[in-house]
């Protein structure tokens, strides 16, 4: 699960035993915690951020790719919709269905839009060929898409605070790849693709880390279902789209501020604990 010749992230050494941090004044986790449905603001001090740090010293961080790491969900939404241009008539339907399966493998979204929304025989070779046209649509389209705002520095980790790993419902090759481009393939322990489930992917990821809380961000349902399943801590992602609406998620807009980012994890992974 790791690209060929790339060197594995270093996980951080364990911080020296002492008391757990304490919390003076208001808790802004507490307060955080309370809300149902919230985006992370920090109003606190570093010095919080701080102690938060502290406290999770270690802990395993499973990104998704797409919507969490990179800002190509719309980008493969087009993609994905341009290879059904001969049906215009079902491009709303088509569209509604690719926005709210966000997470689900392209082979079984393409094959659900065959056989349930146009109506086309599934030949032995006709799944095959839309994904093909699919994986060239995408190729150069992918390498121009931005990455999330903040992640970069929150993977650059130079305080080695985190064990990062990729969990993705993209073919494994094709997520080495924008990992690759991005100069970012020596963050993570380990890449889980399709062939992986995701909830199979956290709970390797917890065994790995049996006394720490794995926290999953993610930017869909699918993957808030994975993370409930595998019983890991779990913060919603909404950089280019909120897909919680009504859920009691802990939401995240983006990795700019360390100290909100902090803040969502503890909230996150103080729910799962409960």
């Amino acid at each position: 699960v790791r690209a060929p010749g790339a060197k594995a992230a270093r996980c951080p050494r364990p911080l020296l035993a002492g008391k757990r941090p304490t919390y003076k004044g208001r808790n802004p986790t507490r307060s955080l915690h309370s809300e149902s449905t919230f985006i992370c603001h920090l109003s606190s001090e570093l010095s919080y951020a701080s102690l938060v740090a502290s406290h999770m010293h270690g802990s395993p961080v499973v990104l998704d790719l797409d919507g969490v790491i990179v800002k190509s969900n719309f980008v493969k939404h087009d993609a994905m919709l341009s290879l059904f241009d001969g049906y215009p008539e079902k491009h709303h339907q088509i569209s509604s269905y690719i926005m709210a399966n966000g997470g689900v493998r392209r082979d079984l979204k393409l094959r659900h839009i065959l056989k349930n929304i146009v109506d086309v025989p599934l030949a032995e070779d006709t799944l095959s060929s839309y994904l093909s046209k699919y994986a060239r649509g995408l190729e150069n389209l992918l390498a121009g898409a931005p990455m999330v705002e903040g992640v970069e520095t929150f993977l650059a980790d130079r305080d080695q605070s985190f064990c990062f790993y990729v969990s993705s419902s993209a073919p494994e090759a094709e997520v080495q790849d924008q990992l690759s481009r991005r100069g970012l393939s020596d963050r993570f322990q380990a890449v889980f693709g399709a062939d992986t489930e995701k909830e199979i992917a956290l709970r390797r990821v917890s065994a790995r880390h049996p006394d720490k809380v794995t926290v999953f961000f993610g930017d869909s349902v699918g993957d808030l279902n994975a993370a409930r399943q595998a019983g890991v801590a779990f913060v919603a992602v909404i950089n280019e789209r909120d897909n919680f609406a009504g859920l009691p998620v802990i939401k995240l807009s983006d990795f700019t501020s360390m100290p909100t980012v902090l803040t969502a994890m503890s909230a996150a992974q103080s729910r799962t604990s409960t």
